[in-house]
């Protein structure tokens, strides 16, 4: 189920990314230590955050499911930035 309150403009924690791929937010974490998601941690703070289109290309390059709501999410984000 897609988390509540997706906003196109900002950022996925790491509960966000979990929820809407499936994954624990600790597997989130993990593959972002390890570069194989791309990601970034908050200056001065421990908390991680994703941008939607990253988190698409991803499960695309892992062949894994990718959810619509990521999808649109991910269109949205990138438009909002044009």
């Amino acid at each position: 189920m897609p988390p509540r309150s997706l906003e196109p403009d900002r950022d996925l924690s790491p509960v966000q990314v979990g929820r809407l791929c499936g994954l624990s937010c600790h597997t989130v974490r993990r593959v972002m230590t390890r570069g194989l998601l791309k990601g970034y941690q908050i200056p001065g703070t421990r908390h991680r955050r994703f941008r939607p289109p990253d988190v698409l290309a991803f499960l695309e390059c892992h062949q894994m499911p990718v959810p619509d709501a990521l999808r649109r999410l991910a269109h949205k984000y990138t438009e909002s930035r044009r």
